[in-house]
């Protein structure tokens, strides 16, 4: 996550993370996902899929 950090202190708006399959894309997002809101609780966050079971997925990573 700190290069997330470093790249948007570095005015990038949207940094790309690549995982192959497998890897914890959801997990990354989640845990970043979470530790901002946290730092920013007027925020919100949006995430976007193509498919209903990564929808699942993601939702129950981001509320564990």
């Amino acid at each position: 996550m700190a290069s997330i950090d470093t790249s948007l202190a570095a005015g990038q708006n949207r940094p790309a993370v690549v995982h192959a399959t497998g890897l914890g894309k959801t997990i990354t997002f989640s845990a970043y996902l979470a530790a901002y809101l946290a730092a920013h609780p007027r925020e919100r966050g949006l995430v976007l899929v193509h498919r209903d079971e990564l929808a699942t997925q993601a939702r129950n990573k981001i509320h564990s």
